[in-house]
């Protein structure tokens, strides 16, 4: 039978139970897919009021500003992520010194300029340089138009009550925005976090727990067991010859037969056993309530499994077979002594002729 290797299921025991992380280039496509449409439709909401309130200008520049919008989230969507987030940018500033030419500054339109810097520093853009940079133009292209507009007579006096509520509706806007954006920037924090515990916990070549995170969980195994008594029992595992496989086939190959056997013994697992890669070829797996001779039974599944792969090499088929000890952990005994028992049962199956299951009585 020959084996190829198969992407590793997500769910299997043993295999780290993070979601999927998604990049931080994909987060901000979202990003700017999300404000593109909720600003498209602000603007539609606009292009009614200022059409209501006689501002035909502003209502026009509003019409524009909704097909900017969605140009930039058909832009976004299909992978020009650059330039839609300038036409993004270049609409808000456009719309921001539309409006306040037209119906002057204390609208509020011009907070949203502010905004761009926030998406700005949320941006995977490299060099971050680059961002600071453009941050800083926003901030003095701001400040020039608040020393411009500010005691500025518009060209068209909206009633008082009309201008104050659209300056509310303009803070409440900002505000909500700001929102989500540190909403998001949360969200990059939380993605940073779990990429730095998966490297922490996952083996990078099979994407097997690792030996910490094995450790850590004996150890709260450890910490329940002492109040129900269940039993524990471990089971470690070696890849026969596999210096040969290196030496004979190179050390690719020898990365894929690691890949392949950390599959196979996720797979083989129950849901309460937890394997992971102990160091070089040795994996070991912790089986909780699980006594001697049926913590041999899964390692005799495991073996036979194992026994049964032919990796092709292009040449003559690569047979794999491993060996296994195991251990059971005894009162008033530690786990790691437990597994050291178990280390030394599988070297004493190395020494009777390998593939093999051998378990520590003593």
């Amino acid at each position: 039978m020959s084996t190829t290797i198969a992407p590793m299921p997500a769910g299997r025991r043993g295999l780290a139970d993070e979601p999927a992380i998604p990049r931080q280039q994909d987060l901000f496509r979202t990003l700017l897919q999300t404000i593109s449409l909720v600003a498209a439709g602000v603007h539609l909401a606009f292009v009614a009021l200022f059409g209501w309130a006689g501002v035909t200008s502003l209502a026009w520049i509003n019409v524009a500003c909704t097909l900017c919008h969605l140009l930039s989230y058909v832009l976004v969507r299909n992978d020009r992520m650059l330039l839609g987030w300038a036409v993004l940018a270049a609409e808000i500033v456009a719309h921001a010194l539309g409006a306040v030419v037209i119906i002057g500054w204390d609208a509020g339109f011009h907070y949203y300029v502010a905004l761009i810097i926030p998406v700005l520093v949320l941006s995977p853009m490299r060099p971050p340089a680059l961002r600071l940079g453009l941050a800083g133009v926003v901030v003095a292209a701001y400040a020039a138009l608040a020393a411009w507009a500010r005691h500025r007579v518009p060209m068209h006096v909206l009633d008082p009550t009309v201008l104050d509520g659209l300056f509310y509706a303009n803070v409440f806007g900002f505000v909500s925005l700001l929102l989500f954006l540190a909403a998001f920037h949360a969200r990059l924090i939380r993605r940073a976090e779990s990429r730095l515990r998966k490297m922490a916990t996952t083996d990078p070549l099979t994407q097997l727990p690792n030996r910490r995170s094995l450790t850590q969980a004996v150890q709260r195994e450890e910490e329940r067991i002492k109040r129900n008594k269940a039993p524990l029992s471990f089971v470690l595992c070696d890849v026969d010859h596999f210096k040969r496989v290196n030496d004979q086939h190179g050390h690719e190959m020898g990365d894929t037969v690691l890949k392949l056997v950390g599959q196979v013994l996720a797979e083989a697992m129950r849901n309460a056993d937890f394997v992971a890669r102990w160091g070089g070829e040795e994996f070991l797996a912790m089986l909780p309530e699980t006594g001697a001779d049926e913590a041999a039974g899964v390692a005799e599944r495991l073996r036979q499994r194992v026994e049964n792969l032919h990796m092709g090499t292009g040449g003559e088929p690569l047979r794999l077979s491993m060996t296994f000890g195991v251990a059971t952990l005894r009162e008033g005994e530690t786990a790691e002594h437990a597994i050291n028992r178990a280390d030394a049962a599988l070297y004493q199956g190395k020494h009777a002729g390998r593939n093999r299951v051998v378990v520590a009585r003593g």
